[in-house]
């Protein structure tokens, strides 16, 4: 019996349907309105959110009338989420996928992040975004974090332990080519926390 062999154009549109960009899946008015959204945001495994603005359009093209509010509520709801999944990359899903996905994901997670499990615990966020981190001979040795007031910018490095001699002026020299290139044309101000001073 002969087979059909979808040529290239099929097999893109084939792709299109699957991904639900072919024609958008009409949103109900009224209770059912937000598990449709959901139910979109599990259809796909979730969406790159890297910013937080593409899956709003990431759903916009996907469901007849949807608002901006309809994503909104849920992310204030926590009934969908952004967080540190596939590959490493900050994705939306819904809660429900959130915790059935976590899990098998942390081990290469925790094998990606060159640090002991006691400094790992204190990078890990509740929405999955890990901070700036300062690497000593390859390891995750501490945090760094920017602010900025007026014409000043502040950069906080949190180590997470005693930093040798040798280390010192060279995190130093780091924090002020960091400064140069985020806050160029401000003052600057480097603190450590704790400071790498007391070390021995």
């Amino acid at each position: 019996m002969p087979t059909d062999v979808l040529n290239l154009q099929a097999l893109n549109r084939a792709l299109l349907a699957r991904q639900m960009l072919l024609r958008p899946a009409p949103l109900p008015a009224g209770p059912g309105r937000p598990e449709a959204v959901i139910g979109m945001v599990e259809h796909l495994v979730g969406l790159q959110a890297q910013a937080p603005f593409p899956p709003y359009f990431g759903l916009w093209s996907r469901l007849a009338g949807f608002q901006p509010a309809d994503l909104a509520e849920l992310l204030v709801s926590r009934e969908v989420v952004r967080i540190a999944l596939m590959r490493g990359t900050i994705h939306l899903v819904s809660a429900r996928d959130c915790l059935t996905f976590r899990p098998l994901v942390q081990p290469v997670l925790d094998r990606a992040l060159p640090a002991r499990d006691d400094h790992r615990q204190r990078l890990y966020s509740r929405n999955g975004i890990f901070p700036g981190t300062v690497l000593v001979d390859g390891f995750v040795a501490g945090m760094w974090r920017l602010t900025r007031s007026r014409r000043t910018a502040v950069l906080t490095v949190e180590m997470f332990g005693p930093v040798p001699s040798r280390d010192r002026d060279a995190l130093r020299e780091e924090a002020e080519r960091l400064l140069g290139f985020a806050a160029a044309g401000d003052s600057h101000e480097i603190r450590f926390r704790p400071s790498p001073d007391r070390a021995g």
